[in-house]
């Protein structure tokens, strides 16, 4: 169980018709205040509903653009391909917290998911958007300030707030300790996801890297 001190009565109501998802998005502190006091149930299917929910947007989103075309089969297959994705951050979320945890595993697991309400609607903003557009402007809208580079950035700021509210509001960690676990989880993740779909051997990692830093600056 979370603890509840110090919340605010006035905190542990959520707004009629929202979900958790969609409250953590707008306002993550007060949704994390509300989750402190009504945490989730724990058990497996706690711990993986919200990830294979990301696995499922991945890979239907991504082979969607890729083929054009999505089906139950192809769905399922591409599900099982990017659920790397998600398993990876819980992995990496489980090494940050082990200190910090106050719930049970598939509690915190759960709850750090509701967070990533910000990059998943950039997500499905993204694929639908590229989906109705010739290939050929893909690279001028992704690469564009005003376009999907400028709102990746604002996204990416914006969850790595809400991350932090996680880890102020759940864990109770200090403002220090939070930002520093906000950029450890994503410096964990994002290596690890980096080595395995754009590395072609792990010796290469630094070369790639390297060539990566080069392409976007």
């Amino acid at each position: 169980m979370y603890a509840t001190s110090g919340v605010n009565p006035s905190e542990l109501s959520r707004p009629r018709l929202w979900s958790d998802d969609a409250w953590a998005i707008v306002r993550p502190r007060r949704a994390f205040r509300y989750i402190e006091a009504h945490p989730p149930d724990s058990g497996t299917w706690i711990a993986l509903r919200r990830p294979l929910f990301l696995a499922l947007v991945l890979g239907c989103g991504f082979t969607l653009l890729a083929a054009g075309v999505l089906t139950l089969r192809i769905a399922a297959s591409a599900t099982l391909y990017w659920s790397f994705v998600p398993l990876t951050e819980v992995l990496s979320l489980l090494i940050v917290t082990h200190r910090l945890r106050r719930g049970s595993a598939s509690q915190t697991i759960d709850t750090f998911f509701i967070g990533h309400g910000p990059s998943t609607l950039l997500l499905l903003a993204l694929v639908g958007t590229l989906s109705i557009l010739p290939g050929e402007r893909w690279w001028n809208v992704l690469t564009r300030p005003a376009g999907a580079l400028g709102a990746f950035v604002l996204v990416a700021i914006w969850a790595a707030y809400v991350d932090y509210c996680f880890f102020r509001q759940l864990l109770r960690a200090g403002r220090g300790q939070a930002i520093r676990s906000v950029l450890l989880l994503r410096v964990l993740t994002w290596t690890a996801v980096f080595i395995v779909f754009a590395v072609p051997a792990p010796r290469a990692f630094l070369t790639e890297l390297s060539e990566a830093l080069k392409e976007v600056l």
